[in-house]
């Protein structure tokens, strides 16, 4: 993983960051599962719908979040300290509430040195 050039990298770039996404798909279902105890593949459905969910884990569809970096502005902005602080795009809670209500979302903080299961919450689940 290219962890320092993807951070530097413009991030307009779409078709680039298309590709490095599926690195980290891939690597997550390859190397970050198999430590976890989970059985994982890339979701077949990508093939055809770019927007597909990423991954099935376990049988359950689900989508993966990546971190590279602490939110660092989440103390000052939210009071919750970077370290256990992710982010979510609202138009991504929406979209997953109305068409996959069961998915599951896996946070990947990458830049750190262990992977944690935090909790598993489907999309109706979550509080803003």
């Amino acid at each position: 993983m290219r962890g320092d050039i993807a951070m530097q990298h413009d991030t307009e770039d779409k078709q680039w960051w298309f590709i490095e996404w599926r690195n980290y798909e891939n690597r997550f279902v390859n190397e970050v599962c198999p430590r976890l105890n989970l059985t994982a593949q890339i979701n077949p459905a990508k093939k055809q719908d770019p927007f597909a969910p990423d991954i099935v884990v376990q049988g359950r569809l689900a989508d993966l979040k990546c971190q590279q970096t602490p939110f660092f502005k989440s103390d000052v902005l939210y009071g919750i300290d970077p370290q256990f602080a992710v982010t979510f795009n609202r138009k991504d809670y929406v979209r997953y509430g109305e068409r996959y209500p069961d998915l599951i979302v896996y946070y990947w903080l990458a830049g750190c040195r262990r992977e944690h299961c935090v909790a598993e919450r489907s999309p109706t689940q979550a509080r803003f």
